[in-house]
């Protein structure tokens, strides 16, 4: 829905304009400030830090940290999700670090692939 929002409002063609990006070109995902039931869930991209945002918007600062990175076909990142805690969290020999996760989207809204990047530390 949030997304959803984004796109009708404009934002999105803004966020692309900003960064040079044709207006349909898909932006990624910060979930953070996570607690048992709620997270913050923002659409974002990669700036470089020298770059003049306009104040409307919110910079989050990602520390340098290892990250476990997983390819998902066709955006079901639902699935993914539930893939990375079920299956391979529980026999990585990593554990999760941090309090910021991504889901990737790279390509346009008709054609597009993700990934979902978690922050990790070996056990």
């Amino acid at each position: 829905m949030f997304c959803k929002q984004c796109d009708d409002d404009g934002t999105v063609d803004e966020m692309n304009n900003l960064l040079g990006e044709e207006p349909d070109t898909m932006l990624h995902a910060a979930l953070y400030d996570h607690t048992e039931t709620t997270f913050k869930y923002m659409i974002c991209k990669h700036v470089p830090e020298a770059m003049d945002i306009p104040k409307r918007y919110t910079i989050l600062h990602v520390p340098a940290m290892t990250w476990a990175i997983f390819s998902v076909d066709d955006c079901e990142m639902q699935n993914m999700w539930r893939r990375i805690y079920a299956e391979w969290l529980p026999t990585s020999g990593y554990n999760l670090v941090g309090d910021i996760n991504f889901e990737m989207y790279y390509g346009r809204a008709d054609n597009s692939r993700g990934e979902i990047w978690i922050p990790v530390e070996t056990q």
